[in-house]
């Protein structure tokens, strides 16, 4: 496993957030964190953000920055759309 991709689970788990990333063809990154839940992050008001770039460089200082944003309770359409 990526250390990167370690020190993000190591990072988001106390938190609840699950993750999962994958590297396509190209190498690009894709790193989905879901909220815990029935939960959104109060940044987005979405259940999941995600980290699509094409290095992994300053994931950890993004993950951070949303996990201090915090979370609060999904919305009804939200829970619906993700089926929790």
């Amino acid at each position: 496993m990526n250390k990167t991709i370690a020190k993000l689970k190591t990072i988001c788990a106390p938190h609840g957030v699950e993750i999962d990333a994958t590297q396509d063809d190209w190498l690009d990154w894709r790193v989905v964190f879901d909220a815990p839940p029935k939960m959104a992050w109060n940044s987005s008001t979405c259940t999941v953000v995600v980290w699509d770039q094409d290095t992994l460089r300053g994931v950890v200082g993004f993950i951070r920055h949303e996990l201090a944003s915090g979370f609060s309770p999904a919305s009804e359409s939200a829970l619906q759309e993700t089926g929790q």
